[in-house]
């Protein structure tokens, strides 16, 4: 009988092993930004990733696809936090270059909902991370690349197509560059504050919009979820407060601290590159109102369902997190009220919502997945971990079949046949409503009265 190896050849003993949402997407970014080679790649039958091994310059890394009916979940789905992988390369910031261009590229989609008889026409901007080609900004190369210079050109290209209101989509956007953010959020006002910062001295500084001018002064949403942080919700909460927009979805992340790197490379016995970096929190954000967003984050004018756990993810879940604090508020002026329109709308959508299929199979989706979060032991006897599989199956294949027969969609015979994103896109549809509704809230507000003559 043949050895069976239990080390592959190649890889290490102890080789990090990823559970992703869309393991093909992961793979191609790994090629293309990090030069990875594909050693392999075991399929389900549905075409998904069951196993991929892959090198990145000497080191080993595995993954494969989320599949909940088997219990693979992604950090994602389970609340886990993030995990920082070092990578060592001869040049970094062609690296960097390429991370950035492959990974962080804002994009657009469109949608036409009707309302009143009359066709809705919605922009959707998704803005995955604030990013800037900072050493080309610097050389003065006229294209360089940005999340403000990009979102700016999607924009033009909406407005050229009639869009009527606008969705910015900052689900799972973990911040980045913070001046972004900031010229981000000046595309929207007309001139002021966006974010005030308190070092540990108590020194205060404020940080003003960089163009003092409107380039889109529609309506608009920006959708968040719990993963939206740090520069994210500098923007949403800046948006917010100048009454911008409409805060869409769920309580953000609650990262409102300001780190500073201190590297310990270099020690009394020489450079020791293997000892990292050190992170000292050196201040706090704050908002133009002088709250902060650590902790309680940005909390959204319309609250939508979420397969995240806050319970599990965010700040507020962290022992040893700095709490929430205020400071005086900026000065600035308020460039619209949307309260009033905010309460009409979360009615709107809760009429909508109330007896929907979509909203139905996504409450059932969060119950299950919080059920499995919930459990606490797992048997080791395989016939019983067989049949809680089958059961986990077979519950998944009836809720999604109830939602098909909802929609006249044929039935799925196997779980092969079900997408993943299911509630991602349940959630942008249900945005791109409250979108419509504002766009048509917004006409009747710029609408002009007609006097009436009284004899």
């Amino acid at each position: 009988m043949a050895q069976v190896k239990a080390v592959p050849t190649g890889f290490h003993t102890l080789t990090p092993h990823l559970t992703v949402r869309d393991a093909d997407k992961a793979l191609e970014f790994y090629k293309n930004a990090l030069g990875a080679e594909v050693l392999h790649v075991a399929r389900m039958p549905n075409g998904k990733v069951m196993h991929a091994g892959l090198r990145i310059g000497d080191s080993m890394l595995m993954l494969n696809e989320e599949s909940p009916e088997y219990g693979a979940l992604s950090p994602l789905s389970t609340g886990g936090t993030g995990v920082t992988i070092h990578i060592y390369t001869e040049d970094v910031d062609a690296a960097f270059n390429r991370a950035v261009s492959e990974g962080a590229r804002s994009h657009v989609r469109r949608t036409v909902l009707q309302r009143n008889g009359h066709d809705v026409k919605v922009g959707i901007i998704t803005v995955p991370s604030f990013y800037q080609d900072y050493d080309a900004s610097r050389a003065g190369a006229k294209d360089y690349r940005s999340t403000t210079r990009d979102v700016q050109r999607l924009i033009g290209e909406l407005k050229k197509d009639g869009a009527e209101v606008l969705i910015m989509d900052l689900r799972a956007n973990g911040g980045g560059y913070l001046p972004e953010a900031e010229s981000l959020t000046g595309l929207f006002i007309d001139r002021g504050p966006v974010v005030q910062l308190r070092d540990t001295t108590g020194r205060i500084e404020v940080d003003d919009d960089p163009d003092p001018s409107v380039f889109y002064g529609g309506p608009m949403i920006v959708l968040v979820d719990r993963f939206s942080a740090s520069a994210s919700e500098i923007f949403a909460g800046a948006i917010q407060d100048y009454g911008r927009a409409l805060i869409v979805g769920q309580q953000t992340y609650g990262k409102g601290t300001v780190q500073n790197a201190h590297p310990l490379n270099y020690t009394i016995f020489g450079r020791k590159p293997e000892l990292g970096q050190l992170n000292v929190t050196i201040g706090k954000y704050y908002r133009i109102t002088g709250e902060s967003t650590q902790d309680r984050g940005v909390t959204p004018d319309i609250a939508l369902p979420s397969l995240i756990d806050a319970n599990e993810v965010g700040e507020s879940t962290r022992d040893r997190a700095l709490p929430w604090d205020h400071i005086e508020p900026a000065t600035f002026r308020i460039e619209g009220d949307l309260k009033t329109t905010a309460a009409s709308l979360e009615k709107l959508h809760a009429e909508r919502t109330a007896n929907s299929a979509d909203f139905r199979y996504l409450h059932d989706d969060i119950a299950a997945l919080d059920a499995m979060r919930s459990q606490k032991t797992l048997s080791l006897n395989l016939k019983t971990r067989e049949a809680e599989r089958k059961r986990l199956e077979s519950e998944r294949l009836e809720r999604e079949n109830a939602w098909r027969a909802a929609h006249d969609v044929k039935p799925a015979k196997s779980l092969e046949e079900i997408k993943d994103d299911a509630a991602a896109g349940i959630l942008l549809d249900e945005a791109s409503q409250i979108a419509a509704d504002l766009a048509v809230a917004s006409a009747h507000r710029a609408a002009p009265t007609q006097a009436r003559r009284v004899n």
